[in-house]
């Protein structure tokens, strides 16, 4: 049940009552003050489940606590609230409290995790860690730094999580020791994951920008676009986590809602911006809540007639099997890959297959790829800012003979001879930031797969 989760943290945060009002966050009553919980409004189905479960019980018992329950008459609110504690008895005068060893330890001040999470959007950080007995961190300009001074209670942010976390994410993170979320805060939103380490829970938020943003405003190129024209097939985006990956298939993806009239349907876990049907037709489904997996929502998809499938990451062999197959049947379908390059992308997605299945594999990889987008985030020469740094392989003859006959280590080599139908190498974009000032020569030199092709390190 939901409340007992709420009873949990009313417990943990030291209030009086809880109360639930369908269509409304819910909130916990202390000291005769409101204290609304930052979670979505409690739908009406979830809300006469509720009162439905409780329904003729008077009290019910969390961690050794009784709660009253009061159903009003026309089943618009459900409170659970402590017995008063100054009752008096007739039998003996109430013995002194003795500490009791699962007394939880005592909560941060309200609103404190909040406090946090305001002063690292003000820094302009890229993601915010919450660990137990640790101070809080921020990656700022692709580095990390202490928040604060203060460690933070494990039952502290236990009370925290229960507030980000309905009670199927709460199963989810009991079950596998992670659960991803996302988080609608004031105006900002969050992608969040929350798991168990050594030390005890952490949490891990990524701030959402409202509005998808725009290829120009990532500092990428307006061709780019060219990718989301394909009528069907696979366009991947690659690179190591914090890459920005996601981001820029978002990008792509904002250009498609703007300028084409397709039916896009996304597959997100969780959903970090919400796109406006344009000219066309979006649907947005989110992995936990709409549907059950990546895989699911792809074979559901191939019911729902789309154009376009955006779909949020290649996780595993079924997901990956569902998205050839999408792409096969004459759907474009747009995702992620956690790799470094476009060879790795190609091994990778081959390697999580059965060996009898391989050659297969690779005969269906080099008819449905159309596009590999390799990126990685570089420090600006104008800190703490980052610029992207890509290269762009497309699948031509020679790339798909490459790929059928397993010569995915080869695939680079194509980049080069292949600018003039496009392809774009990561030294031609590592030449053109450092032209442009944007980083120095020794970072090029770094990122560089081969330092020897950059003009920029070799001016003769």
């Amino acid at each position: 049940m939901l409340v007992h989760g709420l009873l949990d943290l009313l417990l943990a945060q030291g209030a009086d009552a809880l109360v639930l009002q369908p269509e409304r966050p819910p909130l916990l009553q202390r000291g005769g003050t409101d204290v609304p919980l930052s979670m979505p409004p409690l739908a009406r189905e979830l809300f006469d489940e509720e009162c439905a479960e409780l329904e003729g019980q008077d009290s019910i018992e969390v961690k050794g606590q009784r709660f009253e329950i009061v159903i009003d008459a026309g089943g618009a609110t459900l409170e659970l609230r402590r017995p008063t504690a100054t009752r008096p008895t007739e039998t003996a005068p109430a013995a002194p409290p003795s500490p009791s060893p699962q007394a939880a330890p005592p909560a941060p001040a309200p609103g404190e995790f909040e406090s946090w999470v305001h002063e690292a959007l003000r820094l302009d950080v890229s993601d915010i860690f919450f660990s137990s007995g640790r101070p809080p961190f921020v990656r700022r300009g692709g580095d990390i730094a202490q928040l604060a001074s203060t460690p933070i209670d494990a039952a502290s942010l236990r009370s925290f999580c229960d507030q980000l976390l309905d009670t199927e994410d709460l199963a989810r993170l009991e079950e596998h020791g992670s659960a991803d979320v996302g988080w609608q805060h004031g105006s900002d939103r969050f992608r969040v994951h929350v798991f168990e380490q050594a030390d005890g829970l952490a949490i891990a938020l990524r701030p959402i920008r409202t509005d998808p943003p725009s290829l120009h405003k990532l500092g990428l190129p307006e061709s780019f676009h060219q990718l989301t024209q394909y009528r069907n097939g696979l366009v991947l985006m690659t690179g190591t986590a914090g890459s920005g990956k996601s981001t820029t298939l978002v990008g792509l993806l904002e250009r498609l809602c703007r300028t084409s009239a397709k039916h896009i349907i996304t597959l997100e876990d969780p959903i970090e911006y919400r796109f406006t049907s344009q000219t066309g037709l979006v649907h947005q489904r989110e992995v936990g809540r709409h549907v059950s997996s990546f895989a699911e929502g792809l074979r559901a998809a191939m019911r729902e007639a789309p154009d376009v499938i955006f779909l949020g990451e290649l996780r595993d062999r079924e997901t990956i099997a569902a998205a050839l197959s999408a792409a096969e049947t004459g759907h474009l379908v747009l995702s992620t890959l956690h790799c470094a390059d476009s060879a790795t992308a190609v091994d990778r997605i081959v390697d999580v297959f059965e060996d009898h299945r391989q050659p297969m594999v690779r005969t269906q990889l080099a008819s449905v790829l159309r596009a590999v987008i390799s990126q990685t985030l570089l420090p600006s020469t104008r800190p703490p800012r980052r610029v992207p740094a890509y290269e762009l392989l497309l699948v031509n003859t020679a790339v798909a003979a490459k790929i059928r006959d397993g010569r995915g280590y080869q695939l680079r080599s194509e980049l080069h001879p292949g600018r003039a139908e496009g392809m774009i190498p990561l030294e031609a974009t590592l030449d053109a930031l450092v032209q442009d000032g944007e980083i120095t020569a020794e970072t090029a030199r770094q990122a560089a797969p081969a330092a020897s092709l950059l003009r920029t390190s070799n001016p003769g």
